[in-house]
């Protein structure tokens, strides 16, 4: 996914602009790693899973 800054409103799209998630859109995503720091949190995550992306 890449970030659109110059659509309106900005949004992640797919290269195929197939998925489009814009603000207030609501996902669901797996959190697969976690990293805690003295004053950070960190996560990474995926879409790319059964049950996952856009509702």
């Amino acid at each position: 996914m890449q970030f659109d800054a110059n659509q309106s409103p900005p949004c992640y799209k797919t290269v195929d602009e197939d998925i489009v998630i814009q603000q207030d859109d609501e996902i669901r995503l797996k959190i697969v790693g976690l990293r805690v720091d003295a004053k950070d949190i960190f996560a990474i995550g995926t879409l790319m899973d059964d049950y996952l992306g856009l509702n």
